[in-house]
C-alpha cells in the first residue's frame, strides 16, 4: 500500500472514529491526531477519563498499537494511568503492559495463530471495543 493511501486510510478511521465519540460519551476534540491519534476516554465505573495513545506506524498493513498513557507525558508510566478489568483485556501486571483485544498489535503479536478478520483491526471498532471493556 503507498503512503498516501495508508493516510487516507487513517484518517478515513479517525473520521469514522469522531462519528462514535457521542456514543462513548466524549466531544470530537477528545480525538487527537498528532502523528499518533489519542483517545480520551471516559471509565463510568470509577468517573475517571483515560488517555489511549494509538501508535499508528505500519497501519493499516499491520494492525495499530494501543496503549493507555500519562495524560500530561504521553507514556505509559505506571498502572494507574490505565483502567482496571481484573487484568482481562488489560494486562496491567505485565511488563510491558499491553491490551487483549482482538485488532491490537499486541494481541497479533501474543496470538500469532489466530486468523483476524481485517475488519477487526480498524481504528473506531478497536477504540468502541476497548471503551466497552472499560465499561463493563
Amino acid at each position: 500500500m503507498d503512503s498516501q493511501a495508508s493516510v487516507d486510510f487513517l484518517q478515513d478511521g479517525i473520521d469514522k472514529l469522531k462519528k462514535l465519540t457521542e456514543d462513548m460519551g466524549i466531544s470530537e476534540s477528545d480525538v487527537i491526531l498528532e502523528n499518533t491519534v489519542y483517545v480520551k476516554l471516559p471509565c463510568l465505573k470509577n468517573n475517571r477519563s483515560y488517555l489511549l495513545r494509538i501508535d499508528c506506524n505500519d497501519y493499516p498493513i499491520e494492525p495499530a498499537d494501543y496503549k493507555f498513557v500519562n495524560p500530561q507525558t504521553k507514556l505509559d508510566s505506571s498502572p494507574e494511568d490505565w483502567p482496571n478489568d481484573n487484568n482481562q483485556g488489560f494486562k496491567i501486571v505485565e511488563n510491558p503492559r499491553w491490551i487483549c483485544i482482538v485488532g491490537t498489535r499486541e494481541y497479533k503479536k501474543r496470538h500469532p495463530g489466530s486468523p483476524i478478520d481485517p475488519n477487526e483491526n480498524l481504528l473506531h471498532r478497536v477504540v468502541f471495543h476497548i471503551f466497552s471493556q472499560m465499561n463493563k
